[in-house]
């Protein structure tokens, strides 16, 4: 898979809350769920709720500096003098200097 295009929402530098809903797994079958996402074509398919993103809109904050509220640093990954340290693979390449944190609930 390759990595997605960097887009760099801005500065993060207040805690985001996400509204209720966003809270709830959403289920494709009785196996998969989600939380984030909303059901579409008449429930036979989920796509991004866009509402429970910081901005809206796909890509990354920069600097990001909290966690959204509910969630917890869980991992992080960087890039100092061209050597990349990550124990999990970013959705977006880092540059020399940038590190990125990965927030769960």
């Amino acid at each position: 898979m390759a990595l997605a295009d960097r887009v760099n929402l801005g500065p993060l530098t207040t805690v985001f809350t996400a509204p209720a809903a966003c809270s709830t797994a959403i289920f494709l079958n009785d196996k998969l769920g989600w939380r984030d996402q909303m059901c579409i074509d008449d429930g036979k398919s989920i796509t991004d709720n866009k509402d429970c993103w910081p901005g809206k809109k796909r890509g990354f904050h920069s600097p990001g500096l909290y966690c959204p509220e509910g969630y917890t640093s869980a991992c992080t990954a960087s890039v100092v003098d061209g050597v990349t340290s990550t124990g999990w693979k970013a959705q977006y390449s880092l540059t020399d200097g940038e590190t990125a944190v990965g927030c769960c609930p």
